[in-house]
């Protein structure tokens, strides 16, 4: 197959991936078309995008009790997780649509777990790609997060050619959105599409590779969680298979990193003067640098 594509024309080929991630979407339509309610429900706020990096240990994330936030992923793992979470103001929880090669049993008990810690008045974010068995097929197997609120989206848009042109209707949560090796992104996506004012990112560092494996997170992070544990175990498999084969973990790394951040370019070119950086020592460079301290005590 990948010798056929060779022979493909790359702007065909873009087209032909576009079509593709279309018709896998279309069985999604009703589920993600009930989003419009959120389209732009926030065009007033700020909005404050929490992940997991160490540059949230430099900060005082309580400061944000009162602000509308989104926690990413492993953030539910944060000592300060529940109190800042137990708030009278709206809280969104993100999570990235889930993949290989961790088993349906674990993902089902890491959406027990989950269950368990989100406060019932959070608003959940849950994703869905291609994948199978897909995060909702396992909530609907296992009669999960009932009487939760949850906003699905799907994303399977392929944007990593150098010939797709970023287009703001492929960041609509009522249809199929970006494809991303990163839940920041989406979240990210998910927070433009609700229309907030200033977004403001916290602990999205994406620098792993300056750190062992598995330890690239905020201090106190609860290391029992099921996620967590199991990610140990494959990144140590990933580094004893890279070692036998004599190939580079780094190089896998820094490509997946560099597609990262073209999506994050292209994102702060759709959306200028919208997006800013809180972390003092992440990467993300293409955003302007706020103080965290300082925006909420100058409110």
């Amino acid at each position: 197959m990948s010798s056929f594509k060779n022979f493909i024309p790359p702007f065909l080929l873009n087209q032909l991936q576009y079509i593709k991630a279309y018709i896998t979407f279309l069985p999604h339509m009703n589920l993600v078309k009930q989003n419009h309610i959120y389209r732009d429900i926030h065009k007033r706020n700020n909005c404050f995008i929490l992940g997991s990096g160490k540059s949230i240990d430099s900060e005082d994330i309580l400061l944000l009790k009162n602000e509308i936030v989104i926690g990413v992923n492993s953030f539910v793992n944060h000592p300060n997780f529940s109190e800042l979470f137990n708030s009278d103001v709206i809280k969104y929880y993100f999570i990235a649509p889930i993949h290989g090669p961790y088993t349906e049993e674990h993902w089902k008990d890491h959406f027990m777990e989950l269950e368990k810690k989100l406060p019932l008045n959070v608003i959940n974010i849950f994703g869905v790609n291609n994948y199978q068995p897909s995060t909702k097929d396992i909530i609907d197997k296992y009669d999960l997060f009932k009487n939760r609120k949850i906003l699905w989206y799907f994303a399977n848009i392929v944007n990593n050619s150098s010939l797709y042109k970023p287009l703001q209707k492929d960041l609509n949560l009522t249809s199929n959105i970006w494809s991303s090796y990163t839940g920041s992104i989406l979240a990210l996506i998910s927070a433009l599409y609700m229309g907030f004012e200033n977004i403001y990112l916290l602990g999205m560092d994406h620098d792993y590779f300056l750190h062992k494996e598995g330890e690239a997170r905020f201090k106190g992070i609860d290391s029992s969680a099921t996620l967590l544990k199991e990610e140990k175990k494959v990144l140590k498999q990933r580094s004893q298979i890279n070692n036998k084969h004599q190939s580079s973990y780094m190089r896998e790394e820094f490509e997946a990193l560099s597609e990262i951040f073209l999506q994050y370019e292209r994102i702060g070119n759709l959306f200028p003067n919208k997006i800013f950086n809180l972390g003092k020592n992440s990467l993300l460079d293409m955003f302007p640098h706020k103080d965290l301290t300082s925006l909420i005590e100058g409110k």
